[in-house]
C-alpha cells in the first residue's frame, strides 16, 4: 500500500497553512524522536562541527517522501499525528478551513468523527460535496488551519515536557557547536540552546544546563583561562 501527503507548500493565505504542513509540524513536537529518526535515516543532516540532524519540516517532509513506501514509519509517525489532529479539530481547539469567492468557509467538527475524514488531512484537499465520481465532477479545495491556532495547539505540547536522560549528551554537545561557543554569557547559550528544534520540546532545568556546561567542557564566556606553572 503506498502512502503520501499532499504539498506542505500549496498556497494558503496568509496566517493560514497548508493541512499537510500542520501535520509535519505537529509530527515534530509531538513525537520528536520519531521525526529525527526519520530524517536521519534519510541522510538528511546539516553539514556541522557536530553532525547536527536537520529537524525542519522541510527536511522532515523530504524525508517522509522518501520513506513512504515503508508502512511503518508512516505507521508510527503519520497516523498517530494525524489522529491527535483530528481529535483537536473535532474538539473545535482548532478548525480547518478553505476558501470560496464567499471567505473562509469552516468544515463543521463532526465530519472530523467520520470515516469520510480518513486522508483528507493527508491530501490537503477538500471536496465539500463529497469526492468526484465517474457521474459527475466535484468542486475541490486546498484545506488550511490558521497558523495562531496551531501554535497554540503545539504550545501545550512544548509546555511541561521531561527532558529525557539520553539527550544529555546531545545538551553538552549543543555547548561545542561554534555558533553557541561564541556568544557572551552562558545566559544567552541556555537561550540559544532551548531555541534548537531538537530541544524545543523539554523544560530544561537550571541543573541539567549546568551538568551539560561542565560535561561540555567549555569555559563560561569570558573566562580567563588558568595558568599552569
Amino acid at each position: 500500500m503506498a502512502y503520501e501527503l499532499g504539498q506542505a507548500g500549496a498556497f494558503c493565505p496568509e496566517g493560514y497553512v497548508p493541512t499537510p504542513y500542520a501535520i509535519l509540524r505537529a509530527a515534530q513536537f509531538w513525537f520528536p524522536e520519531q521525526c529525527r529518526a526519520v530524517v536521519k535515516a534519510a541522510g538528511s543532516t546539516v553539514a556541522g562541527a557536530n553532525g547536527t540532524i536537520d529537524a525542519s519540516v522541510g527536511a522532515l517532509g523530504r524525508a517522509l517522501s522518501l520513506q513512504f513506501p515503508d508502512t511503518f514509519v508512516f505507521g508510527e509517525l503519520v497516523v498517530p499525528t494525524v489522529r491527535r489532529l483530528r481529535s483537536s479539530l473535532h474538539q473545535r481547539t482548532i478548525d480547518a478551513v478553505y476558501f470560496t469567492r464567499d471567505g473562509p468557509q469552516r468544515v463543521d467538527k463532526e465530519f472530523w468523527a467520520t470515516t469520510v475524514a480518513d486522508g483528507i488531512l493527508e491530501s490537503g484537499t477538500y471536496w465539500p460535496f463529497g469526492m468526484p465520481n465517474r457521474w459527475h465532477e466535484a468542486p475541490k479545495y486546498p484545506l488550511c488551519i490558521e497558523q495562531s491556532q496551531l501554535d497554540a495547539l503545539l504550545s501545550e505540547a512544548r509546555a511541561g515536557r521531561k527532558f529525557p536522560m539520553q539527550k544529555k549528551s546531545e545538551l553538552a554537545a549543543a555547548y561545542r557547536d561554534p555558533t553557541v561557543a561564541s556568544l557572551p554569557t552562558r545566559k544567552a547559550q541556555r537561550q540559544a540552546i532551548k531555541n534548537l528544534e531538537q530541544f524545543k520540546s523539554y523544560q530544561i532545568t537550571h541543573r541539567l544546563f549546568r551538568a551539560a556546561e561542565k560535561e561540555s567542557g567549555k569555559r563560561q564566556p569570558g573566562a580567563k583561562k588558568q595558568k599552569t606553572d
